[in-house]
């Protein structure tokens, strides 16, 4: 049976231990941040963690004022950036061509450009793709960090300006939870913590010992 939720994973995990055979002595807050713990590394460390996708984005009067993108938590890392106009075949009018229309009133921010594959085919965004990818879009400098999630742009943008980024981003929670290594990673964790809690009997002489 499939893994669907954190539940179910714990409970997999302690299992793996011998539960209900053997009492696990591990506190369900403590298996929680075991667990966390097993996806922040599996998020950072393993390839299948993440996907490599070109996402939208639609700056707000509040990133203004901010002076930085707040970026989507799903967001690994950002190694790519233009601006849609750019993105888009140029020679086809531009802000006014249909692959511009489409794409500005089509997609909602944080959107993947892979889950609308028919725009992307039919009006040729992919050979707009592949132009950035060989150096088009490299020119916007820009700099993001991974722990406050914030993405400074230093290039003129305003209240409107559309961003397509090229990103790592991981997957949401409920499509990882049957991953084989998450499964394993996090089963030792668990069983080390299990090991420290019950390391306070160590001093503890048991009824019946001789020592």
């Amino acid at each position: 049976m499939s893994i669907q939720t954190r539940e179910q994973f714990i409970e997999y995990c302690l299992r793996r231990l011998g539960k209900p055979v053997i009492n696990i002595e591990i506190d369900m807050s403590q298996a929680s941040d075991r667990v966390d713990e097993a996806l922040q590394v599996y998020r950072e460390k393993h390839y299948d963690a993440t996907e490599n996708v070109w996402v939208y984005y639609k700056c707000s009067e509040d990133d203004v004022d901010n002076g930085y993108i707040e970026m989507d938590q799903s967001i690994l890392t950002v190694y790519k950036i233009a601006n849609l106009h750019q993105f888009v075949n140029t020679t086809s009018g531009g802000m006014f061509s249909p692959q511009y229309q489409v794409l500005s009133y089509e997609f909602n921010n944080w959107q993947p450009f892979d889950s609308l594959d028919y725009y992307i085919k039919m009006l040729g965004i992919q050979e707009s793709a592949s132009l950035i990818d060989g150096g088009v879009g490299s020119g916007i400098r820009f700099d993001f960090n991974k722990h406050t999630k914030q993405l400074k742009v230093f290039a003129p943008w305003d209240k409107g300006t559309e961003f397509v980024m090229k990103v790592f981003r991981c997957y949401p929670e409920d499509e990882v939870w049957d991953d084989k290594w998450l499964k394993q990673y996090a089963t030792a964790l668990l069983k080390q913590q299990w090991g420290e809690n019950i390391s306070k009997f160590a001093d503890v002489q048991l009824l019946g010992s001789d020592d």
